[in-house]
């Protein structure tokens, strides 16, 4: 419950903001994170973000577009009503408008602080892309794991993501197409090849088997992760051999922040009771190991980094070498966590850690 006075902190700045007309501060020497080329028209009151691929309704719901902005008062909803919202606005019932698209959701939280601008605040938005957006709260879709009353939302006077309690009313902007960077579905994976990736600033590590996600990450939309030449690959579906889905999770009070995987359920079912840790879905599929081994497929190696950059950060390997050099190097062994479908990295190749042939400790 650590959160509540955080909360309480932050309904009241919404009940300060909400209803002023604020004028939006760009500090000089700040870099935009969401530049307008970033940005493509989609027509009829919508804009692509092109990092992600999400399309989005340039005016937040109780608003119209008028062809150059928003007109009209931004509604607010609680967060039961923000999912009846975006039906009608699917089913295109009066009072709403759709572009002529029938597939408008709620984004998760993930996906709504994507287009959060770092660069200004008041609002935190590039302001021609999301024009007369209110510096105040937005729902998003994501639930508090553990806490049945509580919902996620980001607040857009400084672009920071809060929980709050579901009954209380916050602004609503609707999304649609796309996947973001915390954003998966295992479905997504089909015939796909895990990629590993590195973060030197944290040495830390990724993977991903989502291939727009893993052009992004290619990008450098999300930091300098760079790929360290080792990749696996995953199971096509649910139903070849019986595999199971992997639970990604994301440590956003970690600093900094890192991912965990996990295909034992008692263990995911465990961490989404964990206020710290959001389920973020499906990674991949794998199978589980027997024995401590596998009857087929190659043995993925857990690695723990005994939290020694300060977070939690946990490395996958096929590699027995690079699992051996790991632990050499003073991170924990945790064995076998699943099984894959094969692997096809050179064990010789490791550019993490500025190029060196295996990372130390950090």
């Amino acid at each position: 419950m650590k959160c509540l006075f955080r909360c309480a902190a932050f309904t009241l700045g919404v009940m300060l903001f909400s209803g002023l007309a604020l004028a939006q501060t760009c500090p000089a020497g700040y870099p935009l994170s969401t530049p307008s080329s970033d940005f493509a028209d989609a027509g009829a009151g919508t804009v692509r973000h092109l990092p992600t691929g999400l399309i989005w309704k340039r005016c937040a719901e109780g608003q119209d577009w008028n062809g150059s902005t928003c007109t009209g008062t931004a509604a607010i909803y609680t967060w039961q009503q923000a999912f009846q919202r975006a039906d009608a606005v699917n089913a295109g019932a009066a009072g709403t408008w759709n572009a002529g698209q029938t597939d408008w959701r709620m984004p998760n939280v993930n996906e709504l602080k994507s287009i959060v601008e770092s660069g200004c605040y008041a609002p935190a938005i590039n302001t021609v892309q999301f024009p007369a957006t209110p510096a105040s709260g937005f729902w998003s879709g994501s639930p508090v794991a553990g806490l049945s009353g509580g919902a996620w939302g980001v607040f857009f006077t400084y672009g920071v993501d809060y929980w709050d309690f579901r009954g209380l009313a916050f602004h609503v902007r609707l999304v649609r197409a796309g996947q973001h960077f915390y954003h998966f579905d295992a479905a997504a994976a089909v015939a796909a090849v895990a990629v590993e990736f590195y973060y030197s600033g944290s040495n830390h590590y990724f993977v991903s088997a989502d291939r727009s996600e893993v052009a992004m990450v290619d990008s450098g939309a999300v930091g300098q992760w760079v790929r360290t030449g080792q990749e696996f690959a995953v199971d096509g579906s649910s139903s070849e051999n019986a595999p199971a889905t992997v639970c990604r999770f994301y440590c956003h009070t970690c600093t900094p922040g890192t991912h965990f995987y996990t295909l034992n359920q008692e263990e995911c079912a465990w961490l989404k009771t964990l206020l710290d840790w959001r389920f973020e879905g499906g990674a991949f599929y794998a199978r589980q190991p027997a024995g401590g081994g596998c009857v087929s497929g190659a043995p993925l190696h857990r690695l723990n980094n005994k939290s020694l950059s300060g977070a939690p950060n946990h490395r996958y390997t096929t590699c027995a070498n690079i699992r051996d050099v790991m632990v050499a190097h003073g991170w924990a062994y945790e064995g076998t966590a699943m099984c894959v479908h094969t692997t096809s990295a050179d064990c010789t190749v490791d550019t993490s850690a500025g190029g060196r042939s295996y990372p130390a400790a950090p």
